[in-house]
């Protein structure tokens, strides 16, 4: 069963390293579970195993247990990173003791709604456990598609998934990308352009996804809608209509379940924290 150890969002540098040459270092540590990190600002240098990579913002990656790691950065840089203790996988999930991700958008995202669930809706966390598997998944899939010995066949909780499946649902993924403010989308239909049925599009879509067709509609719409929440200054209903809801009450129950928060707190509260 899944264990979640600890949600921790850290600056570097802290009080907790230390400073020498006008550089930080933070302790060195060692889990018995995995750790997942995403930089959300700043840059750093993370050591492990003799080596050192390059941490920037929009990063993500995923330590395996038994790992000694630590992180260095200039004493006048500042970053904001948060980290995840899970535990419950086995420990060969990944085939590499370090997974790495550049430019992971679609982490970023999951990893706000954790921290506004953990920090601002406390009384409720259930979207949490979901939230983090889906990191989970997300990294174990871009795993699998940058290892040659996987080219032709993902292998997911034991499921044998042809790549010509894969390939029609990151298609059927950019339909949604793209037309998510479209009101009239018929899920059930959509995957027939594949000569696929819905149920057996949607059996292989939950595998990859941790989630249903209908679930991802909703998140790619709840996405757009916070962009324009901290980028414009459209009301509820306009920010509803533009992102494919139809109806603004509709819009804020749903945000409030995918994100934690309503719509409003949502603009206020990640404006102060991220800019």
């Amino acid at each position: 069963m899944m264990k979640v150890h600890y949600i921790n969002l850290l600056r570097f540098p802290s009080k907790s390293g230390t400073f020498t040459n006008h550089k930080y270092h933070s302790c060195i540590r060692q889990h018995s579970f995995y750790e997942i990190c995403f930089c959300f600002k700043g840059t750093f240098d993370l050591v492990t195993d003799n080596r050192k990579y390059e941490i920037q913002a929009e990063m993500c990656y995923i330590l395996s247990s038994g790992l000694k790691h630590a992180e260095i950065t200039e004493t006048n840089k500042k970053s904001i990173i948060l980290f995840i203790g899970l535990g419950g996988f086995n420990k060969n999930f990944f085939h590499n003791r370090l997974i790495m991700k550049d430019n992971a958008d679609d982490i970023k995202e999951i990893c706000i709604n954790i921290i506004n669930e953990k920090e601002i809706n406390q009384t409720n966390n259930t979207i949490i456990p979901h939230e983090i598997k889906r990191i989970f998944y997300l990294m174990k899939r871009h795993q699998l598609n940058i290892n040659s010995d996987y080219q032709k066949t993902l292998k997911i909780n034991n499921y044998n998934i042809p790549l010509w499946i894969q390939k029609n649902i990151d298609e059927w993924k950019r339909y949604i990308n793209t037309n998510y403010n479209k009101t009239d989308i018929k899920i059930a239909e959509s995957p027939n352009v594949f000569n696929m049925s819905f149920r057996y599009f949607e059996k292989y879509f939950k595998i990859l996804e941790c989630m249903t067709c209908s679930e991802y509609l909703n998140q790619a719409r709840v996405n757009n809608a916070k962009h324009l929440l901290l980028n414009s200054d459209l009301t509820m209903h306009e920010i509803a209509r533009q992102t494919g809801f139809k109806s603004s009450n509709y819009f804020i129950r749903k945000f409030k379940k995918l994100s934690g928060v309503t719509p409003k707190r949502y603009r206020i509260t990640t404006e102060l924290k991220y800019d």
